[in-house]
């Protein structure tokens, strides 16, 4: 009895380190390959660039996996990802925390209110929750995601995303994704330090 108490608590403490949804799993999971080695994603990149298509209005988008997603700078953006990540040394992985973990949307207009997570992460920072990055996301095709993620052509923010998930200084991550009546959304939420309430002698 004591072992299988042992084994149901081993198991609990290691399903808090991962995301709840398979989506955000395989997010975290790449994010975590290529902050260990981030010139493995040279070439992941350099193909990726076979999607890079221009519009009758001469609009760059992405084009794979059925989905079609607006681009700003094209494959000078995908370049310039190639050469940052040709410098960029291993890292430390991301540790999932659920402390990261906005409260979910209850509703479509929740899904599509452009401020719900900056609202979300406000309590956090209120509840003593050091954030140092956050962003939502609507792609719903989790390959596309992180690689649009990495290469982050966007506009005036272009490479933010990119920076903050492959710095050496962010320890933490939450990711979670929900999709309600068709309408979808994914959180990202990164920290430097989290407290560990265990650790805090009472």
């Amino acid at each position: 009895k004591a072992l299988k108490e042992k084994h149901e608590k081993i198991k609990a403490e290691l399903n808090i380190k991962i995301p709840d949804d398979n989506f955000s799993k395989y997010l975290l999971e790449q994010i975590n390959k290529i902050r260990s080695d981030p010139q493995s994603f040279v070439g992941v990149i350099e193909d990726a660039k076979d999607n890079i298509k221009k519009s009758r209005s001469g609009k760059y988008y992405y084009n794979g996996n059925k989905i079609k997603v607006a681009l700003k700078d094209g494959e000078s953006a995908f370049n310039e990802t190639i050469e940052f990540l040709k410098s960029c040394q291993p890292m430390e992985p991301l540790e999932f925390s659920k402390d990261l973990i906005p409260n979910p949307p209850q509703n479509v207009e929740e899904i599509e209110d452009r401020n719900y997570l900056k609202k979300n992460v406000e309590l956090m920072i209120l509840n003593g929750i050091k954030i140092n990055s956050y962003w939502r996301d609507l792609i719903k095709d989790a390959e596309i995601s992180f690689l649009l993620m990495i290469v982050d052509d966007n506009g005036d923010k272009k490479g933010m995303r990119r920076n903050d998930i492959l710095n050496p200084k962010m320890k933490y991550i939450g990711i979670s994704s929900i999709e309600i009546n068709g309408h979808f959304i994914n959180y990202f939420v990164l920290s430097s330090w989290i407290i560990k309430w265990e650790e805090i002698e009472i």
